[in-house]
């Protein structure tokens, strides 16, 4: 009898990363099916994932590729009139976490 483990995505989390402010996503533990309209978010999802997971972005490590356009477009709109005002409290953060269940799978 064989034995393996599966990691599973149980949970997303997206803070300030690209179209998602603050979204927690649940998933299926079977199957998912992302749908949505165009520039919905389908897309950038899928790359947080592959991001966490592998550490790249586009190919490249994400501390080459992380540019101004990987934050919330409504982030970076505050963060630009906070530094006009000259009243920066802290720096924009960008936190993608992605949760995994693991399971025995015999066979």
């Amino acid at each position: 009898m064989k034995e393996w483990w599966i990691m599973k995505i149980s949970k997303i989390l997206l803070h300030n990363y690209k179209l998602f402010k603050d979204e927690v996503i649940h998933v299926n533990p079977d199957y998912n099916i992302f749908v949505g309209n165009n520039d919905s978010g389908k897309s950038t999802l899928l790359e947080a994932i592959q991001t966490v997971i592998s550490g790249k972005l586009n190919n490249y490590s994400f501390e080459r590729q992380l540019k101004a356009s990987c934050f919330n477009q409504q982030i970076r709109d505050e963060f630009r009139k906070k530094l006009d005002q000259k009243n920066i409290d802290e720096l924009p953060k960008i936190i993608v976490e992605v949760y995994l269940n693991d399971e025995l799978i015999r066979n």
